[in-house]
């Protein structure tokens, strides 16, 4: 996607390259179990293949680095679950306005603080 255009016309990137006090994950009530259980498979499969003899390399990203590993094993347990079942939420920095990601992907609305006070919401 690369960047979303805010009603008050600011530029918010969308790159998950970092973690950034101005993007966050909405995970719907609804989704809350679904998503637990998912993540429950995937430790029971990481436990499994630990009792096995695999490697995490194996079991994470086989043929990676040490380094490549330890990053992606987290996303490996909850990343691609939270993934399915979260939206997106982003803030603007100018307006403090939430871009919430719809049920579509890619397709926002967006929320208006009622006080100033309310900047920085996703940094808490």
């Amino acid at each position: 996607m690369g960047r979303l255009t805010c009603r008050c016309g600011h530029l918010i990137p969308t790159n998950h390259d970092s973690l950034e006090s101005y993007r966050g994950d909405l995970l719907p009530q609804i989704h809350g179990d679904k998503w637990a259980e998912k993540e429950l498979e995937q430790l029971k499969a990481l436990v499994a293949a630990i009792e096995s003899g695999q490697s995490l390399a194996d079991f994470t990203a086989p043929g990676s680095s040490e380094l490549v590993v330890d990053a992606l094993l987290p996303w490996k347990i909850s990343g691609d679950s939270l993934a399915e079942f979260s939206r997106s939420v982003y803030q603007c920095d100018v307006c403090g306005r939430l871009l919430v990601e719809t049920n579509r992907s890619n397709e926002f609305r967006t929320f208006l603080p009622e006080s100033d006070d309310s900047h920085h919401i996703l940094d808490a």
